[in-house]
């Protein structure tokens, strides 16, 4: 996966671009370009469908084949491992004659227990002391930190559904699970269409405001920076996506 990243390095050099310059025409977080240049795909939020995503856009900014560089890209997996321990019993084994000696000094604690131990001298009866019980100090309540949604509902504008997204810049991963679905994206005033087959999937992103229309929401999954969007119904549905306030 190293040379995966060095290929999409040397290829930004050779077009004399600096990472901020590709996050400004990719809209991808530098962050997330120098994690994918170093090969560092674990610090990368969103697991696979978001690295696939940033690939495609990468390898298209840069003119490289995405369908090479995605065969460099081999994920990771390492099995839990299981530890099996062996427990091993060794039975203790006592010869003979100690087991004698243990009966007899058994034998011999009894009779000096029963008939040659002194009798105990019985204390005075003293009243038992009273108490009272410490006083014990009831904890605080604490509040839990709440984190803010990733989004929120906003309502209808027309025939438009509006959610505000607190983090930006903002990435929208669009699936489709069964059938086709015709997607029209608006980013920070950029268009852009494809038709998605299933089991396809796209990923959009922008740092000012995004717009999106389906031919068929209802075989669609919708990720908005790593969430799900609640399940659509119907055929067309036309979305506006912006930060908050007016």
């Amino acid at each position: 996966m190293r040379e995966l990243g060095s290929r999409i390095s040397s290829a930004r050099k050779e077009q004399g671009l600096s990472i901020e310059d590709l996050h400004v025409r990719s809209k991808i977080r530098p962050r997330s370009i120098e994690a994918i240049e170093k090969g560092n795909f674990e610090a990368i939020a969103g697991g696979n469908v978001y690295i696939k995503g940033f690939i495609r856009t990468l390898a298209e900014e840069l003119g490289l084949d995405y369908n090479e560089l995605i065969e460099m890209w081999e994920p990771v997996v390492v099995p839990p491992t299981v530890h099996n321990p062996r427990s091993s019993y060794r039975p203790s084994v006592f010869p003979f004659i100690g087991a004698v000696v243990m009966v007899l000094a058994l034998v011999a604690a009894g009779v000096y227990y029963l008939y040659l131990r002194p009798q105990p001298q019985l204390p005075p009866v003293t009243p038992p002391q009273v108490n009272k019980p410490p006083v014990v100090e009831e904890p605080k309540p604490t509040i839990p930190d709440v984190a803010p949604p990733a989004f929120v509902y906003v309502g209808e504008q027309g025939d438009r559904e509006v959610y505000e997204v607190t983090s930006w810049p903002l990435e929208l991963v669009v699936r489709v699970k069964t059938g086709n679905c015709w997607v029209q994206v608006v980013a920070d005033n950029l268009s852009s269409e494809v038709t998605l087959t299933a089991p396809q999937e796209r990923l959009f992103t922008a740092t000012d405001d995004l717009r999106m229309r389906l031919g068929r929401a209802n075989v669609v999954e919708i990720l908005l920076n790593g969430e799900a969007l609640p399940r659509q119904t119907g055929d067309v549905r036309n979305y506006t996506f912006k930060k908050p306030g007016p």
